[in-house]
């Protein structure tokens, strides 16, 4: 893992568990990796979630980051001293109507699926995209966690949304969520722009970039990476992730 110049890691489940801050250990060991690679973190959370959960728990200027929220519908690169957007790709209003009015539809059908105790918003508007979080936004992790661990339950509901949403792209993210995004929008196409702009020829994908995720399941939001050619590997959670940071900063 020592020769890779950009190492880009999943956020939920990966450098935190699912919407918790990263802790100290985490912030400082990805401080010090930042001073030998180029990170990234691609995620379905908002910009404003990245900030809450992840930047500004960081206790280091995040030179040599970039992020790419709503699972790379946005690419801002920190330069300068400030957040600069590479480019921008968002969901338009009717899109989030015909979104919002599926969801209605297909929910029904799962209605036994669903609990009906919710914990804040279940489709929130994240700006660029959508996320569907069936338990709510707000949801305790543990309660989070014993819902659908396999995914099972998600997958059925992405399989009857997608005919009547053929221009939405939709992945299996976190413990109950699925982001829903443009077409396109996906971990597959951020990584490779994240390639082109740091100049890493197709040739040498695997070679250059190293991908961190726990979802990296067919349908899960981590997938992308593996269809992108880059190095991939593959966490159970933090601790895991802290291990691999560990080696990374040995070599």
């Amino acid at each position: 893992m020592e020769h890779h110049k950009i190492v880009i890691f999943d956020l939920d489940g990966t450098l935190s568990e699912s919407k918790i801050a990263i802790d100290r250990e985490m912030a400082d060991l990805l401080c010090e990796l930042l001073k030998k690679k180029r990170v990234a973190v691609i995620s379905g959370a908002s910009f404003e979630q990245f900030e809450k959960q992840f930047l500004s728990n960081l206790p280091c200027p995040p030179v040599n980051l970039s992020v790419l929220p709503a699972n790379g519908s946005a690419f801002l690169e920190y330069k300068a001293g400030e957040w600069q957007t590479v480019y921008e790709k968002k969901l338009s209003d009717m899109q989030k109507v015909l979104i919002r009015t599926a969801m209605d539809s297909v929910l029904k059908k799962y209605a036994d699926l669903i609990p009906e105790k919710t914990y804040g918003e279940r489709l929130a508007d994240i700006g660029l995209g959508m996320t569907f979080s069936a338990l709510g936004q707000e949801a305790p992790l543990d309660e989070k966690q014993k819902w659908d661990p396999d995914h099972a339950k998600r997958t059925k509901i992405v399989a009857d949304l997608q005919p009547l949403l053929p221009d939405i792209e939709m992945t299996i993210g976190g413990t109950t969520s699925i982001n829903i995004t443009v077409k396109g929008a996906d971990k597959k196409n951020a990584i490779l722009a994240l390639a082109e702009h740091f100049a890493v020829s197709k040739g040498k994908l695997a070679a250059d970039i190293l991908y961190i995720g726990d979802s990296l399941f067919v349908g899960g939001n981590d997938y992308g990476a593996i269809a992108s050619g880059v190095a991939t590997q593959k966490v159970s959670g933090p601790a895991d992730t802290k291990k691999i940071i560990r080696d990374i900063l040995k070599a």
